[in-house]
């Protein structure tokens, strides 16, 4: 993407960073708290110890969090990496070369 860091300006990237992808994915489910990654041990502990000691609210405020989180993440995985290629045609020819290599 030559320094490039709006997703609205990628897309289509699966196919052209296969490691890339499948290591981005295994992140976004690890910070979403997805089992078995590490995140889920962690984040869930977290949430169900705020709601163990009394803080309803404060559980609630995690509770929400983690779901934006989980929000973000997903649309920044589906952004970048699925659909139609959305950069210039420089920039894509530019993929396709370094791809070649």
């Amino acid at each position: 993407m030559g320094g490039v860091q709006d997703m609205r300006m990628m897309g289509g990237l699966r196919k052209r960073l296969p490691i890339t992808f499948w290591t981005f994915l295994a992140a976004t489910l690890a910070i979403c708290g997805i089992p078995p990654f590490a995140g889920f041990m962690s984040k869930d502990a977290i949430i169900w110890d705020s709601f163990a000691r009394g803080h309803p609210g404060l559980w609630g405020l995690l509770w929400v969090s983690a779901g934006i989180t989980a929000f973000y993440m997903f649309r920044q995985v589906y952004m970048t990496f699925f659909g139609e290629f959305r950069g210039t045609p420089e920039r894509s020819i530019t993929c396709t070369n370094r791809r070649r290599r």
